[in-house]
């Protein structure tokens, strides 16, 4: 029951998802017919396969159930909602484990399809972090363009952003220096070839190094970058 509760929120988060990295939560977009990419499918159960949407799994579970119309006090008539039962075999050799399985995921079915059909299933969410599962205040109606992260995760999550950040930035620093390497000119403007390369770094990343950047740890991190790239030109 608690596999397939995990499964179908997964689902229902995920056809949600958005951005580069698919980090990006927009509730307003979810529907059930979202099926997972081949490379994310994992089969957690021998009922469905990896592929299978809230919709299949909601009619294949759901979908023989008995109903019928019941009538009211006040003469109002409604459709009774479906029987969330088992079928017990009489058989001697029959084992009951699969049935009792079975009726797990339905019962996790049945609830799941009452929070999809209540005003609360955008509420629902996941961090990114952590993976937990967590409900927003007020379902967001506009795209967001960052990942979400729980309460407890937010500052922990800001840390690793600004991490993540410079990392980025470094990068982008290095291989613009890779990519003038080999390239400087001795002039009397730039008689060093380290103030040069800072200066066409300062140029292309709008930074302000100075000749000391390009110090000898870097130099080598520079030469493998630059090696690297002339490899990919050839």
């Amino acid at each position: 029951m608690i596999a397939m509760m995990r499964r179908l929120a997964d689902l229902w988060i995920d056809s949600g998802k958005s951005g580069p990295n698919r980090e990006c939560d927009n509730p307003s977009d979810r529907n059930t017919l979202y099926s997972p990419p081949e490379s994310a499918a994992v089969d957690i159960d021998r009922w469905f396969t990896a592929e299978a949407r809230i919709a299949d799994i909601f009619y294949r579970l759901l979908g023989n159930e008995a109903q019928w119309p019941r009538i009211h006090l006040d003469g109002t008539q409604s459709l009774k909602e479906p029987m969330v039962g088992f079928t017990i075999d009489s058989s001697p050799i029959f084992d009951p484990s699969g049935e009792w399985e079975r009726f797990g995921a339905k019962i996790a079915m049945y609830w799941f399809a009452r929070l999809l059909d209540s005003p609360y299933s955008r509420h629902l969410a996941r961090c990114e972090f952590c993976r937990e599962y967590f409900a927003y205040d007020r379902a967001p109606r506009t795209k967001r363009k960052n990942p979400v992260y729980c309460p407890r995760c937010k500052g922990r999550a800001a840390v690793g952003r600004v991490q993540d950040s410079r990392r980025k930035e470094s990068e982008a620093h290095l291989d613009a220096a890779a990519a003038v390497w080999g390239k400087w000119k001795y002039s009397r403007a730039y008689p060093n070839e380290r103030a040069w390369i800072a200066q066409q770094v300062n140029t292309v990343c709008g930074t302000d190094f100075k000749q000391n950047w390009v110090s000898k740890k870097k130099v080598i991190e520079i030469q493998q970058r630059a090696e690297a790239l002339r490899n990919a030109k050839s």
